[in-house]
């Protein structure tokens, strides 16, 4: 089964930034792109919007389950 492909919004002076921590270039669709397992922290300034929302939604959850555990 093949991972999600997470495209990413990549300037022309960021290709050697974003190659260097991972992303994989779509020679068909010419953009840069993340799997869904792919460290997306390391890649959210190039993440669509909804992208990094989805993100910090994703930690805010994990850091008040954290703090929930630590009151008990």
């Amino acid at each position: 089964m093949s991972e999600e492909k997470i495209w990413l919004l990549v300037k022309f002076e960021d290709n050697q930034k974003v190659k260097k921590l991972g992303a994989k270039w779509d020679f068909v669709h010419k953009r840069w792109y993340i799997h869904n397992s792919d460290g997306i922290p390391s890649f959210s300034q190039w993440l669509p919007e909804t992208m990094r929302a989805k993100s910090f939604e994703k930690r805010l959850k994990q850091a008040m389950n954290k703090f929930k555990k630590k009151k008990r």
